[in-house]
């Protein structure tokens, strides 16, 4: 009974119709005494555009089931929809559709005028010469339907064959055929239905007579060991049981299912129209619903979309903001460090470029020691110096001789100086003891990073001679 109320009862509630009779079960109909519920119908014609009965009767389920601006998925029941295999070029669903309904009566016993088509989606590509099932049902019943649904306030969420509500009932209360080819049998006064089940998706039905002489082209049909499921008219089950078991054939019954349901074939299908995944009918309503659904889905993702991408952007900026503190914390703790090194870094880079200045000022400066050695070395010894001036590389000295004219050619060849001239007259200067010496001033270039090499005995006596002509008073 477990299997029956989970798919009995919801918010849509299942329909079984027919030509003269309309089946309902649901549990929310136990407050009318019974969870099934029947009316008989006035026969429907093609010429009117409402059905009086039909909206009567929906009008009193309404009431019924207390349901107000409710929602039925209707199983249509034999012969009003029609359903069998058929062969069709390669095409996919929609198109098989379209050359189905422009052909319907090639293609179905039963079609006359305008027909509603809907095609089993197997979910795979087809090849050529591959069938497919596929139901039929008149466009103007179709029609009549959806109106008087309308008039009666309920909204038509489902148009299946009997034959798919069926399948979906077998799937249901044997679990164990979702995983199998098994054959249902549903037995009718005047006929029995045979439906060729694979892994719980319709593959074929098959029409034969309630009398068990059809029993052996059932068996014809049948692989070995089949497993086989019955439903329906009792007495028509119970005599098709009676001969299969005779040719040992096992018939397994809905254990599931309530004698009384199980027994009517109308209210099978009634409870089970809910679940229907395979064979569906769409008018032209419920083509503009599924539009309108695919549309408001569309537009839910876009705005879940939108949604998501403001959301990951504050998120990101929160976090880029977070991590920017966090930096700044960070450089605030580094400053103080930062700037000892910057001023460190800025005192190294002086004392260098000072240190740069210095060595470069050395190496184009004069070595004065190596200068007035050089001088000394040449001066005669007669000669000896009383001043020495340097401005940049002009070197002015002033001194005392004997003969002031031997200084300058002197002077001259002592390689620390070039362009020696005099810079001023030469001068008669008397000193302490009587004799008189010429004042001398010269100036010349310094030739710089010369190298000079001295004669040290020279260098003594020049030195002697200097010493001497100071002790006689030279200043």
């Amino acid at each position: 009974m477990s299997a029956l109320s989970d798919n009995a009862s919801g918010s849509v509630l299942g329909v079984a119709l027919s030509l003269t009779e309309i089946v309902a079960f649901d549990t929310r109909l136990k407050a009318a005494g019974s969870t099934a519920w029947r009316m008989p119908l006035d026969m429907p014609s093609s010429e009117n555009s409402a059905w009086p009965s039909l909206t009567n009767a929906l009008k009193a389920l309404a009431k019924l089931s207390r349901e107000r601006s409710g929602k039925l998925a209707i199983a249509v029941l034999p012969p009003v929809a029609e359903v069998r295999r058929v062969d069709v070029p390669p095409l996919d669903d929609d198109e098989t559709e379209a050359v189905l309904a422009r052909n319907a009566a090639k293609y179905f016993v039963g079609a006359r005028g305008a027909q509603l088509v809907s095609v089993l989606s197997t979910g795979a590509k087809r090849t050529s010469g591959d069938g497919v099932v596929a139901a039929t049902v008149p466009a103007w019943f179709a029609r009549l339907v959806s109106n008087s649904a309308r008039d009666a306030d309920w909204t038509v969420e489902q148009l299946v064959p009997a034959e798919s509500a069926w399948t979906a009932a077998v799937a249901s209360t044997w679990p164990g055929c979702v995983k199998e080819v098994a054959y249902a049998l549903v037995h009718h006064a005047d006929h029995t239905d045979v439906l060729h089940i694979n892994r719980g998706v319709l593959q074929n039905v098959r029409r034969l007579r309630s009398a068990t002489a059809d029993v052996p082209v059932l068996l014809d049909a049948l692989p070995s060991s089949p497993t086989v499921l019955a439903f329906g008219n009792t007495a028509v089950r119970k005599e098709w049981i009676t001969a299969l078991s005779a040719r040992s054939v096992n018939v397994s019954l809905p254990s599931s299912l309530p004698a009384d349901i199980a027994s009517d074939s109308a209210l099978v299908a009634a409870a089970f129209a809910s679940k229907v995944a395979g064979l569906v009918f769409r008018t032209d309503d419920m083509r503009a619903a599924d539009i309108g659904k695919r549309a408001q889905l569309m537009y839910a993702t876009i705005g879940a979309a939108v949604v998501l991408f403001a959301a990951s952007a504050v998120f990101m900026l929160w976090d880029v903001q977070r991590e920017l503190k966090a930096v700044q914390v960070e450089r605030a703790a580094l400053k103080p460090q930062l700037a000892t090194t910057v001023v460190g870094r800025a005192s190294v880079e002086t004392i260098s470029s000072q240190l740069q200045m210095l060595a470069e000022s050395e190496r184009g400066s004069a070595h004065w020691s190596q200068v007035i050695a050089d001088l000394t070395e040449h001066l005669p010894n007669d000669a000896y110096l009383t001043g020495l001036r340097g401005r940049g590389d002009t070197v002015t000295f002033d001194g005392l001789a004997e003969r002031a004219a031997l200084v300058f050619p002197a002077v001259e060849r002592a390689k620390s100086f070039s362009g020696v001239k005099a810079a001023a007259s030469v001068r008669q200067e008397a000193v302490t003891d009587g004799d008189k010496l010429e004042r001398f001033t010269l100036a010349a270039k310094l030739r710089l990073n010369t190298p000079v090499t001295i004669d040290k005995p020279k260098t003594a006596a020049s030195s002697a001679v200097t010493t001497a002509a100071r002790a006689r008073g030279a200043p």
